[in-house]
């Protein structure tokens, strides 16, 4: 058998952003009750991931607690000031980048609250940052410096795949909680598109990717949940049911209704009657 694989062409300036970056420091500290930095900005990106303990750090005037789980990403050139806290001390890994990331930073700013990102404690992403500071002990050869700015890559590349996780379930929720709010109308997908300000293909990939169920098969499946409470806790004609939940004609919604209960609307109101008298 043979596979041949044609990758996607990207946006160049996510290569330059990789190509450019480059781990100038990294290190761990574990329960460092002195540690702290004050700093006009440098030309460096610091990254900074919470393991265990507690501290804080200031930016643009605004001072946060950092716990276990939290990752500080800060911009060039920022003014800022950090610390671990006194009496319960933090455990943190570390790393400086040098270069520019361009158009990578901006995605990872969207998710900071000046410079604060609420990751919470991922082993794999621990585990790529001490893979970066075993290697950055001492690296002589070219070849261990080019693994070193790989690992510094990986750290990166999970950090945003994390975000993106994080972004995709919000996502999720939001057109959920739409979807459930909006059940008796009949939202088309382009319409949802344009609500949620994305692609109507991601939109698909993404829901059915986390619910098993395309939008439209996630609205169906409400209005006839919401149909099975009419059913059961009114008198309200089949029809009437029917036109409350937006169908156009009573033959539609009975013929949704059996594909997904198994049951035809008057036979399931029979069944709930009968169970209950």
């Amino acid at each position: 058998m043979q596979k041949n694989y044609v990758i996607q062409k990207i946006r160049s300036d996510y290569y330059e952003d990789l190509n450019r970056i480059l781990v100038h420091i990294c290190g761990q500290f574990q329960n460092l009750p002195n540690h702290c930095a004050k700093r006009e900005g440098i030309g460096e990106y610091i990254v900074i991931y919470c393991i265990s303990g507690s501290g804080y750090v200031m930016v643009q005037g605004k001072k946060q607690s950092i716990h276990s789980g939290d990752l500080i990403f800060l911009d060039r050139d920022t003014p800022h000031e950090y610390g671990s806290a006194q009496t319960d001390p933090w455990s943190i890994v570390w790393m400086h980048l040098a270069g520019e990331l361009k158009t990578l930073y901006p995605i990872i700013e969207k998710h900071s609250d000046h410079g604060v990102i609420a990751l919470g404690y991922h082993n794999r992403l621990y585990q790529l940052f001490l893979d970066l500071i075993k290697g950055a002990e001492n690296p002589t050869t070219i070849t261990e410096i080019l693994k070193l700015n790989q690992s510094a890559r990986l750290v990166l590349c999970e950090i945003l795949t994390l975000l993106e996780s994080e972004h995709d379930c919000a996502f999720t929720d939001q057109m959920k909680a739409y979807l459930c709010a909006h059940c008796t109308e009949n939202p088309t997908l382009d319409e949802l598109a344009h609500q949620f300000a994305v692609s109507k293909y991601h939109m698909i990939r993404k829901f059915k990717k986390a619910t098993g169920y395309t939008p439209i098969e996630f609205l169906f499946r409400q209005k006839i949940e919401l149909a099975c409470h009419l059913l059961i806790d009114t008198n309200d004609t089949i029809t009437s049911i029917s036109r409350q939940l937006g169908y156009h004609t009573p033959y539609y919604f009975s013929e949704q209704f059996k594909a997904i209960t198994g049951y035809a609307p008057s036979i399931f109101r029979k069944l709930v009657d009968k169970e209950y008298l």
